[in-house]
């Protein structure tokens, strides 16, 4: 299965940015291509398991190594440590009020609790963006997305819960 690339979100996500966070697609094809946009002067930042935790560090996406047991690529453990102020959040299924169910490990809950960026962006194929995710695939930790980007389109949901 082809990557696949995302609709292109509005200028004003780009304003006053140091450091965007994206990842690595995986091989399936779910997930789009790493980051297809980056305004120049802002690096740019990918995920790297550290043990049960998701860290970003600075580097590009040619500089992707394959994780030891998951089936990832991730960022070099010599790469400086960085925080995204605009995250892209990967996800299997999105909701329209931000909610999302990713591969069940947790990795972006606990990151987005610890050290939650400015704006964070879900992307998600049109297909697997729907009205309510139910209930009981939700868990505590759950962590929402500010916005979701589909190949088609940009869908605002930040929301004060």
């Amino acid at each position: 299965m082809l990557s696949w690339v995302p609709a292109l979100p509005p200028d004003e996500l780009y304003e006053n940015l140091t450091v965007i966070g994206g990842f690595f697609p995986r091989a399936d094809g779910v997930e789009p291509s790493a980051m297809p946009w980056r305004p120049s002067g802002c690096q740019a930042a990918f995920p790297r398991c550290e043990g049960p935790e998701l860290r970003f560090h600075v580097c590009e996406a040619k500089d992707a190594v394959p994780h030891p047991t998951l089936k990832i690529f991730e960022a070099p453990a010599t790469a400086p440590e960085a925080t995204p102020e605009l995250l892209f959040v990967p996800g299997l299924l999105m909701d329209r009020r931000g909610r999302r169910v990713g591969r069940g490990g947790g990795y972006y809950d606990r990151y987005l609790a610890r050290s939650r960026p400015r704006y964070t962006v879900g992307l998600v194929r049109d297909a697997f963006l729907i009205d309510e995710i139910p209930a009981t695939w939700l868990h505590d930790g759950d962590q929402r997305v500010d916005a979701i980007l589909t190949e088609s389109t940009f869908h605002p949901v930040r929301t004060s819960s």
